[in-house]
């Protein structure tokens, strides 16, 4: 505060700044590019477009599975074309299609290999989500098979990149992934200024003396 022409406490400006380990509430994958080790083709809901679209559900990414064996372990990502800084990434899947009992990796570039990013507890499999991991009628796996919007959400010390990807751990499951969105946001850094995205609240004015600036 300080004194105006008036001799009334004046204050000019107020910054307000969060903990870095918080995240940004923009979804940066969106400024992305959608890479993939392959893409189930002949399906126009299909595609690795789909997982940076900002739709979570109906359209997703699902890679070739190994015709002999059936078995899939393709990878799905997002690449920027420079470094970019993350700690937090939502998984979206359209189907619980990681192995029951097992997880997926999350992997970011260095720049001139992979390296896995320490994930939490939840794996992302039927079991998370309250679905079945028991084979029921027919030999059929309903936990794999039910549709539904299933967010796994990893939050992590932040690393540069310029690309990362979701990797099953050792395959999907029933020999398909359904990958509907990547969601990845970065950290919120200390010299970020956040006052300007609230509203100003005033007890008492003076509305004649000054403009209000944030």
């Amino acid at each position: 505060f300080f004194k105006d022409v008036k001799n009334s406490p004046s204050l000019h400006q107020i910054k307000i700044f969060e903990a870095g380990e918080k995240s940004k509430e923009k979804n940066i994958a969106l400024e992305g590019t959608a890479i993939a080790s392959d893409t189930l083709e002949g399906y126009n809901y299909i595609s690795k477009d789909f997982v940076n679209d900002g739709r979570r559900f109906w359209r997703y990414w699902s890679s070739k599975p190994d015709p002999s064996t059936n078995l899939n372990s393709g990878w799905i990502g997002i690449e920027w074309p420079v470094k970019r800084a993350i700690n937090k990434v939502n998984f979206v899947q359209s189907k619980t299609r990681v192995i029951c009992f097992q997880y997926y990796n999350l992997e970011y570039w260095d720049g001139t290999s992979w390296q896995k990013i320490l994930r939490q507890y939840n794996k992302g499999t039927p079991d998370d989500f309250n679905l079945s991991c028991a084979a029921g009628a027919n030999n059929d796996w309903p936990g794999y098979g039910t549709w539904g919007t299933y967010v796994v959400t990893d939050v992590f010390d932040a690393v540069e990149t310029t690309k990362i990807r979701i990797r099953p751990e050792p395959y999907w499951a029933r020999g398909y992934a359904s990958v509907s969105e990547i969601e990845v946001f970065g950290p919120v850094t200390a010299l970020e200024n956040i006052a300007g995205k609230g509203g100003v609240i005033v007890s008492s004015s003076d509305s004649g003396a000054y403009s209000s600036q944030n």
